[in-house]
């Protein structure tokens, strides 16, 4: 047997979801490979668990599994980290959860939510290329320790899990070990957005925010967007421009 022949025995024999009598036999040792299998689904269990517990209290432990199951069959890890594993875990459940009708309807926005604070754990927040003061002639440059989230349901642990669009901000500071949660007004958050993702100097995102929102950008609405990047800067949410 190959040693591609061979991790694809042991791709199936662990992802499966009813271990293949075929693998077994090839690999030979049948219950120390069965005792191997379970130690890595365990292993990748217990990670989701830590990573994503309200989510999991949600949905309860059968819909959990089944996600789990579902995902090492069809769509499984992809990465040798184990902390990546969640992400791509929620990609796999979402569509699952979102169909069940059974579950919460706050299940998807919750995973979504505990997803962005397990990853900015490991983010680092300042990019490689250097970050020159802030200025409105440049493009602003933002943490990368940073998930800006929409969302449906509001799902913080001191909100009541209803039906209220909300806002989010989630955001590890340089200078922490765990994220921070911001909850951004409808209009902040796109300027945000329009921040994070567009090519363009401050100056221009602010004029096309406003304008997409039919907003007057006037005396009073200038002193409320610099109020807001203050805010930001000494958030650490804005790391300056390039």
């Amino acid at each position: 047997m190959g040693l591609i022949d061979l991790q694809r025995q042991i791709l199936s024999l662990c992802f499966d979801e009813v271990p293949s009598e075929a693998a077994l036999g090839a690999l030979g040792q049948r219950d120390a490979w069965l005792t191997y299998r379970e130690m890595i689904r365990d292993r990748l269990l217990r990670e989701l668990r830590i990573a994503l517990p309200r989510t999991r209290a949600l949905v309860g432990d059968g819909a959990f599994q089944a996600a789990f199951v579902h995902h090492l069959a069809h769509e499984p890890p992809r990465t040798r980290f184990f902390r990546e594993v969640v992400c791509e875990f929620v990609a796999c459940a979402l569509p699952l959860w979102a169909a069940d009708a059974a579950l919460h309807p706050a299940s998807c926005d919750l995973a979504r939510y505990e997803l962005a604070l397990w990853e900015v754990r490991d983010l680092a927040a300042r990019p490689d290329e250097p970050v020159a003061e802030f200025s409105f002639e440049g493009v602003a440059v933002l943490s990368r320790a940073l998930r800006l989230l929409p969302l449906d349901y509001a799902v913080r642990s001191e909100d009541a899990l209803e039906a209220r669009p909300t806002f989010l901000c989630v955001q590890r500071p340089e200078d922490a070990e765990r994220g921070k949660v911001w909850k951004l007004t409808p209009s902040t958050f796109q300027l945000l957005s329009r921040l994070a993702r567009e090519d363009k100097s401050a100056s221009e995102v602010i004029r096309d925010t406003a304008q997409a929102s039919g907003a007057r950008i006037d005396a009073k609405y200038l002193d409320s967007v610099c109020e807001t990047l203050a805010q930001f800067l000494e958030a650490g949410i804005i790391l300056g421009s390039r």
